[in-house]
């Protein structure tokens, strides 16, 4: 399997990420195998962060995204999804990327509560 497909279910709708083994193979499949997950949003407003209970490994290290890309930073366990593009300020492991509804990942309110399930 080349990608896993997963789903992002806020109060205003579902979107659609595809986690791309070839950027992430560990980190991806950790996630994939766990779902479903729950997290609760931070929107900053460039990006959406998604603390998730998932252990991961730093892989092919990157310090930016670009609008729409998925990352994590392992070390604080959140799924970082870009807004814009953007530099973190953190280090990050690249995961995929939002195929259908970042609006609906943008309209998430700091506080919500998010599902990440099988997509």
């Amino acid at each position: 399997m080349e990608e896993y497909r997963i789903a992002i279910v806020t109060s205003s709708g579902r979107a659609i990420v595809s986690l791309l083994r070839y950027l992430s193979p560990l980190t991806s499949e950790r996630i994939a195998m766990s779902l479903p997950l729950e997290g609760i949003v931070v929107n900053a407003g460039d990006a959406v962060y998604i603390p998730i209970d998932i252990e991961g490994n730093l892989e092919g290290v990157t310090n930016q995204l670009k609008s729409g890309e998925v990352g994590m930073n392992v070390e604080r366990r959140m799924m970082i999804i870009a807004l814009k593009d953007m530099k973190l300020g953190i280090r990050a492991t690249r995961l995929g990327l939002v195929k259908e509804g970042l609006d609906v990942i943008a309209a998430a309110k700091t506080g919500e509560k998010v599902r990440i399930e099988k997509a």
